[in-house]
């Protein structure tokens, strides 16, 4: 009860404060909820290191745009199977067929969406790379 209402006051305060449609809202709030695993681990190294900083660096450039993209987002996608599976083992456990076993397979789903939303951006971000023959800088001219 408590994500969803995060997730619509979320969504209704982006509406208030920013003038755009809601399909602009909800991929802001998709947006948003990828860089989670992102802005921890640069927060992490801010509190832990110093004179090291946060920025992206393009990295497996010459493997084309899908493998680089997974490539960088290979901890959140294995920590996305991870959770995945930990609802798959709990689902299969006779002792757990109650509210207990249903309550701890929504807590793992809910810790999954940053990482499924992660990857859904990558997808998303990628496709303009297999989908269409326009450059990048054409599709940027075209929003």
């Amino acid at each position: 009860g408590l994500f969803a209402f995060k997730i619509i006051r979320g969504l209704w305060l982006y509406q208030v404060r920013v003038p755009c449609s809601v399909w602009h809202s909800l991929g802001a709030a998709l947006s948003g909820l990828a860089l989670t695993h992102t802005v921890a681990l640069g927060t992490l190294q801010g509190l832990f290191t110093s004179g090291k900083p946060f920025m992206r660096t393009p990295k497996y450039e010459a493997h084309g745009a899908l493998f680089s993209a997974l490539r960088v987002i290979q901890q959140e996608i294995l920590l996305l199977m991870w959770l995945l599976w930990g609802i798959y083992e709990i689902s299969r456990l006779p002792y757990l067929d109650n509210l207990n076993g249903k309550l701890w397979m929504t807590i793992l789903g809910v810790q999954a969406v940053p990482y499924l939303a992660t990857l859904m951006i990558t997808l998303i971000s990628v496709m303009p790379s297999y989908f269409t023959t326009k450059s990048a800088e054409e599709l940027d001219d075209d929003v």
